[in-house]
């Protein structure tokens, strides 16, 4: 995938996760059924949005995928750790979790976009291909 291109990407999960921030607040209220999620869990859902942000905001700065590997092994680890797959926990609080953790992986982006977008540099390269567009198209004229 070359630059343009991720970066077409990286905007595009900017935005879903900003959605998908408020997607899971409005459907927090349904998961409550069985109770709230232990406080381990609470605080492991706080740790892998954490860790699940960082990689994320990693992957969008550097445009490497690696660290697009990396934030798909955070969501496939980190829950493990904490419980949240264990036979013990119902679904859900499994939802409920989840929904947490999208929730809090989304807040800064929420509260504070510009912020996040020129912490992971997606309009740095806007500004530098708007200005090559405008070379190239002052070079056709």
């Amino acid at each position: 995938m070359n630059t343009p291109q991720f970066l077409s990407y990286s905007r595009g999960s900017f935005t879903a996760l900003r959605i998908l921030a408020i997607a899971a607040v409005a459907i927090l209220p349904l998961t409550f059924a069985d109770g709230f999620v232990p406080t381990k869990l609470f605080v492991g859902s706080i740790l892998c949005a954490g860790a699940w942000l960082a990689s994320l905001l990693m992957a969008w700065r550097s445009r490497n995928q690696i660290w697009v590997v990396a934030s798909f092994i955070v969501m496939m680890i980190v829950p493990r750790a904490f419980g949240a797959m264990s036979p013990d926990i119902t679904g859900s609080q499994s939802y409920q979790w989840l929904c947490y953790v999208l929730f809090f992986t989304g807040l800064p982006l929420l509260v504070s976009p510009a912020r996040m977008r020129r912490i992971a540099r997606l309009n740095q390269i806007n500004e530098e291909t708007e200005q090559a567009g405008a070379g190239d198209a002052e070079e056709a004229v």
